[in-house]
Protein backbone atom coordinates (compact mmCIF):
# COMPACT_ATOMS: atom_id res chain seq x y z
CA UNK A 1 0.00 0.00 0.00
CA UNK A 2 1.53 3.29 -1.11
CA UNK A 3 1.11 6.17 1.47
CA UNK A 4 2.00 8.65 -1.05
CA UNK A 5 -1.02 9.84 -3.04
CA UNK A 6 1.25 11.56 -5.86
CA UNK A 7 0.24 8.25 -7.71
CA UNK A 8 -2.98 6.35 -8.06
CA UNK A 9 -2.19 2.65 -6.13
CA UNK A 10 -1.56 0.79 -9.87
CA UNK A 11 -1.34 2.46 -13.54
CA UNK A 12 -4.30 0.57 -14.56
CA UNK A 13 -7.17 3.26 -13.58
CA UNK A 14 -4.82 5.84 -16.01
CA UNK A 15 -5.15 3.09 -18.83
CA UNK A 16 -8.25 3.03 -18.45
CA UNK A 17 -8.94 6.62 -18.22
CA UNK A 18 -6.98 6.91 -21.56
CA UNK A 19 -8.96 3.94 -23.03
CA UNK A 20 -12.21 5.79 -22.45
CA UNK A 21 -11.24 8.83 -23.68
CA UNK A 22 -9.97 7.48 -26.54
CA UNK A 23 -13.23 5.95 -27.23
CA UNK A 24 -11.79 2.25 -27.33
CA UNK A 25 -12.23 -1.19 -26.03
CA UNK A 26 -9.55 -3.43 -24.03
CA UNK A 27 -9.77 -5.57 -27.72
CA UNK A 28 -8.82 -2.19 -29.89
CA UNK A 29 -5.66 -1.00 -27.20
CA UNK A 30 -4.50 -4.69 -26.89
CA UNK A 31 -4.52 -5.13 -30.90
CA UNK A 32 -3.00 -1.53 -31.65
CA UNK A 33 0.03 -2.67 -29.19
CA UNK A 34 0.71 -5.99 -30.78
CA UNK A 35 -0.50 -7.70 -26.93
CA UNK A 36 -2.62 -10.20 -26.09
CA UNK A 37 -6.53 -8.99 -24.57
CA UNK A 38 -5.93 -10.92 -21.25
CA UNK A 39 -2.23 -9.07 -20.79
CA UNK A 40 -3.88 -6.01 -21.45
CA UNK A 41 -6.65 -6.08 -19.16
CA UNK A 42 -4.17 -7.66 -16.23
CA UNK A 43 -2.86 -4.50 -16.93
CA UNK A 44 -5.57 -2.39 -16.19
CA UNK A 45 -7.34 -4.08 -13.42
CA UNK A 46 -4.08 -3.57 -11.59
CA UNK A 47 -3.23 -7.29 -10.78
CA UNK A 48 0.11 -6.64 -13.32
CA UNK A 49 1.49 -3.98 -12.98
CA UNK A 50 2.72 -2.24 -16.87
CA UNK A 51 6.11 -0.99 -14.58
CA UNK A 52 7.09 -4.56 -14.41
CA UNK A 53 6.56 -5.64 -18.23
CA UNK A 54 9.59 -4.78 -20.72
CA UNK A 55 10.25 -1.92 -22.16
CA UNK A 56 8.48 -2.97 -25.53
CA UNK A 57 5.42 -3.91 -24.05
CA UNK A 58 5.22 -0.54 -21.82
CA UNK A 59 5.73 1.51 -24.46
CA UNK A 60 3.70 -0.49 -27.03
CA UNK A 61 0.75 0.60 -24.28
CA UNK A 62 1.09 3.47 -24.19
CA UNK A 63 1.41 5.15 -27.45
CA UNK A 64 -1.67 2.55 -28.31
CA UNK A 65 -3.34 4.76 -25.79
CA UNK A 66 -1.42 8.13 -26.75
CA UNK A 67 -0.32 8.86 -23.14
CA UNK A 68 2.97 10.65 -22.53
CA UNK A 69 5.51 8.34 -21.79
CA UNK A 70 6.68 11.18 -18.82
CA UNK A 71 3.37 9.96 -16.96
CA UNK A 72 4.64 6.08 -16.77
CA UNK A 73 8.48 7.41 -15.79
CA UNK A 74 6.84 9.93 -12.93
CA UNK A 75 4.95 7.18 -11.89
CA UNK A 76 7.74 4.52 -11.98
CA UNK A 77 10.01 6.68 -9.89
CA UNK A 78 7.25 7.23 -7.35
CA UNK A 79 6.87 3.59 -6.90
CA UNK A 80 10.75 2.92 -6.69
CA UNK A 81 10.80 5.78 -4.27
CA UNK A 82 7.76 4.17 -1.88
CA UNK A 83 10.09 1.46 -1.93
CA UNK A 84 12.93 2.97 -0.95
CA UNK A 85 14.95 2.36 -4.32
CA UNK A 86 15.12 5.81 -5.66
CA UNK A 87 15.90 9.18 -3.98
Amino acid sequence: MHNNKKHPENFGAVLRKARKANNMIQQQVADKAGINLRHYQMFESGKREITNASFRIAMAVIMALEINADILLSYSKSLMADQGEYQ
